[in-house]
């Protein structure tokens, strides 16, 4: 059976190949580009993605499963899409709400700020290790569910369970701070 161009280039990427990884690059950047911008219209967050997918491609290039590399790439871009979209979903869903919020009094705003955060760390801290960091590495460090689940080494599913009942506990414990 003859090896095919592709399986032998990630093959070699696999093995830790830069000119792989680089003819990799070369071959499907334009197309991963032009796919990520039909999703996103936006060019910047276009070229973000597919930087973060060929990143991410390298860092965990010894674990690329054996399956059709190009359809894996171009999936995995759809993937990012699909995150980068929902996380400026919600974005603009809170901006929405917060912005209808009336202004606080100016003298009190800095009180207000210590205790509110003082007890958003306080409700943070208490919710199990697992969620919490699932949390922290979604909301404060800006990364993806999937980033997230490469990280910590654990499924995409186990990330965004971890991610819906840190939410939950979080809004329950806050209402009942707000209703104390």
């Amino acid at each position: 059976m003859q090896q095919t161009q592709e399986d032998w280039l990630l093959t070699e990427l696999k093995a830790g190949s830069e000119l792989a990884f680089s003819e990799i690059y070369r071959q499907y950047y334009a197309s991963l580009r032009l796919e990520a911008y039909y999703k996103l219209r936006n060019d910047l967050e276009a070229e973000d993605v597919v930087q973060d997918v060929f990143t991410s491609i390298w860092a965990r290039r010894e674990k690329l499963p054996n399956i059709a590399f190009k359809n894996y790439l171009f999936q995995a871009v759809r993937n990012r899409c699909i995150d980068k979209i929902r996380k400026n979903n919600s974005h603009l869903h809170y901006t929405e709400q917060i912005k209808d919020l009336p202004e606080p009094s100016t003298h009190h705003i800095s009180i207000e700020h210590k205790e509110l955060s003082h007890q958003l760390k306080a409700v943070i801290a208490g919710i199990p290790t697992a969620q919490r960091r699932a949390f922290e590495m979604s909301y404060l460090e800006d990364k993806s569910n999937r980033e997230i689940s490469e990280e910590l080494g654990t499924s995409l599913q186990t990330v965004k369970n971890n991610l819906s009942t840190a939410l939950k506990t979080l809004r329950n414990k806050l209402i009942n701070l707000h209703n104390a």
